[in-house]
């Protein structure tokens, strides 16, 4: 046998003496060792990434993590076989079967985060040239490993005679195949089973405490209301609930569109502080959500969502015992799921692979649009049926008369999200025409308000004939008017639980809508207060704090980011530290005077653009800024409440004192700034949110 590097190459690393012939490596020596690194590539990255504010991975994405990468690294084993087999005519050593998969998860993974996080888009020069440098280093890993496994091959002990041709006996083998299945099983078992939360060990007793109702009615106008004034009956339920509760004149949201403004309602954080201010941006761990909060205090939880944002792929899941929304595949979350999208976008072979992927996902944790439908009335029956079969424990006959002595084990915190009236407008029948003219009708439905793309105030939008205008005016009307149906509904089936004495409700909206005021279509484009000034209303149970105020109208200024101080004090539950809102209490018990104001702060972060507005008392600025353009805007509300009139211009030295004031009250809300979590946005949730105007 010849001894020189020639005879080398012919035979397996593995052999000790190289004075002896060497045996060729197994067939699936390549697939397995794939297989093996690939999977330990997935669980790595896991581990690495789950519980880091700035990741979106969970625990839950063990297993599937293992099964994905595991999968693609046996896939890259038949590969590396088979051009072996083509280019030597043998089987890769096991050196190299371990040498190549470890160097191109390493480099798919480095490259990956770095690129993510770091890069401007992938093909721009820098990235182009940092790539370049992480797969050098990722060939020269491979080199490394290559060597060190050869040498260790070398220091093994000669094979016995009994072994198989692959190197391993039978019992070896067997032994393999149980070890692998064992620690399937157990990584399934760690991502999918119920395991406690440090909360959930936490859980105090919640008994006697009252049931918490969030209702969310997105992009509903404060003035389409008809309990403000408005000329259309829109709103008899929601008229009703409010004046036997307590009504809220001037609230205001942090934000004018429906993520960052939900996380602030959520977390009593301005959007700054939470970080939730961008399309991929997701809440982070270090934020903690109200849902969080009430069940570490021993409420049950549930969310009913209609927005592909306020989902547990964006965080909104934490603290929820139970979820009703459309779930998109988590798989995308992974390094791996998100390369393989961000492919779909050129190749329909990969585009298929996704698929399949996100079929097998479905097929193993489910997923996708809940069978109820996210209308209204899918919402509302999900949450009546929750109450139902879980939070009454399964009582029989929970929603028949004299269902209401069956008390819940514990009491529950509950987040309804409805998207009545949010683009399109399209209410069902009958609702569709109960505002339209016959003349009007007959233009035929003007659901979308125009393509609008710009910045206030910087960009004006195109301009509708009146007709249309109105025409989408009526159908807007009328899916506030849908909502309102389903909520009468919803209240109705409460009493019949009597469950209204002891549920604290809070009813409002994430943001308002425009509708061309000043060239502006929809919303998340601008500061201005007829996307701020939101309805908000809550009910009066028999709990200490809220008896005896129902029907009262409170006309100080009150902030989205209150709820959640507002609500834990209700409850008589510790609030998380360092929140940027105060408890409502102290103006229903006269403790707070309306005079000076809470301060109004809020703003829109687009990346690119963003606004900022303070209001204290009757002066509101507003700082904007587009690429280089920036706009400093200055209001008198008590003698222009429709901010017509910008004085800026006219009174500099009040505009530049005011500006001050504002950039000294956005670095102290910084200050609490949490790092912020980027998600991937898989194809049928971005289908989505470009249905609702999101996604261009």
């Amino acid at each position: 046998m010849h001894n020189g590097s020639g005879g080398r190459d012919r035979q397996d690393d593995f052999h000790p003496d190289p004075r002896q012939p060497m045996r060729p490596a197994g067939w699936m020596t390549a697939p397995g060792a794939g297989l093996c690194v690939g999977g330990l590539a997935g669980l790595l990255e896991v581990l690495f990434q789950v519980g880091r504010s700035g990741s979106a991975i969970q625990r839950a994405h063990l297993f599937e993590a293992a099964l994905l990468y595991g999968i693609a690294g046996c896939l890259l084993g038949f590969l590396l076989l088979a051009a072996m087999l083509l280019l030597r005519r043998r089987a890769p050593s096991r050196s190299l079967t371990v040498a190549v998969p470890v160097a191109a998860f390493g480099f798919l993974l480095v490259a990956g985060y770095v690129n993510l996080y770091y890069l401007p888009e992938a093909m721009a020069r820098a990235s182009l040239i940092y790539t370049g440098g992480i797969l050098v280093g990722a060939v020269l890993l491979g080199v490394c490993v290559y060597s060190v496994a050869r040498a260790v091959a070398r220091g093994r002990a000669p094979r016995r005679s009994g072994d198989r041709g692959d190197g391993a006996t039978p019992r070896c083998r067997w032994a393999g195949w149980a070890l692998g299945t064992g620690v399937a099983l157990i990584l399934a078992l760690v991502s999918y089973l119920p395991v406690p939360s440090g909360s959930d060990r936490a859980a105090g007793d919640a008994t006697g405490k009252p049931n918490v109702l969030i209702i969310l009615i997105d992009a509903v106008r404060y003035d389409h209301l008809s309990i403000h004034g408005y000329a259309r009956e829109t709103s008899p339920w929601i008229d009703a609930f409010a004046g036997a509760g307590i009504l809220f004149e001037r609230a205001y949201a942090q934000t004018s569109w429906t993520k960052p403004s939900t996380a602030s309602i959520l977390t009593g954080l301005y959007p700054s502080a939470h970080g939730v201010n961008l399309m991929a941006s997701g809440v982070p761990v270090s934020a903690p959500l109200l849902a969080e909060t009430m069940r570490g205090a021993g409420y049950r939880t549930g969310l009913f969502t209609a927005n592909s944002f306020i989902t547990p792929m964006f965080g909104f899941g934490r603290g929820v015992d139970h979820f009703y929304a459309s779930n998109p595949p988590r798989l995308v979350q992974l390094m791996m799921g998100h390369l393989l999208h961000r492919l779909t976008e050129w190749s329909e072979v990969a585009k298929g692979l996704f698929r399949l992927l996100e079929t097998i996902e479905r097929a193993l944790i489910g997923g996708g649009a809940p069978e109820g439908g996210l209308r209204a009335d899918g919402l509302t029956r999900a949450f009546l049926d929750w109450l139902d079969e879980e939070v009454f424990a399964g009582a029989a006959g929970a929603g028949e008369a004299g269902a209401g002595d069956a008390n819940p084990q514990r009491p529950f915190f509950a987040y309804l999200h409805l998207m009545e009236p949010h683009v399109p407008y399209d209410p069902p029948p009958p609702d569709d025409g109960r505002f339209l003219t016959p003349r009007l009708a007959r233009l035929g439905r003007v659901s979308y308000f125009p393509a609008y793309h710009g910045f206030l105030p910087f960009e004006r939008g195109p301009e509708i004939s009146a007709d249309s205008l109105a025409n989408m005016l009526a159908l807007y009307d009328g899916e506030i008017f849908h909502a309102d149906r389903w909520l009468g509904a919803l209240f109705n089936e409460l009493d019949r639980r009597e469950l209204t004495k002891e549920t604290l409700i809070v009813l409002t909206a994430d943001h308002g809508e425009e509708f061309c005021e000043r060239g502006g279509w929809g919303h998340g484009h601008s500061l201005y207060n007829e996307l701020l000034h939101v309805p908000l209303m809550m009910s009066c149970p028999q709990v200490p704090g809220l008896q005896g105020h129902g029907g009262r109208t409170i006309s100080h200024i009150v902030r989205h980011i209150d709820l959640v101080p507002t609500i834990l004090e209700i409850c008589d539950i510790s609030a998380p530290s360092a929140l940027d809102g105060a408890s409502l209490i102290p103006i229903l018990t006269g403790a707070e005077m309306r005079e000076p104001p809470r301060p109004l702060y809020s703003e829109v972060d687009h990346g690119g653009h963003y606004a900022y507005a303070l209001q204290r008392g009757p002066q509101k600025v507003i700082l904007s800024r587009r690429g280089g353009e920036t706009s400093l805007m200055l209001f008198d509300l008590a003698s222009d409440p429709g901010e017509q009139r910008d004085l800026a211009g006219e009174q500099p030295a009040r505009a530049e004192a005011a500006h001050e004031e504002l950039e000294e009250f956005r670095a102290a809300v910084r200050e609490g700034a949490r790092q912020a979590v980027d998600v991937t946005i898989d194809e049928a949730t971005r289908e989505r949110l470009r249905g609702l105007g999101y996604v261009r």
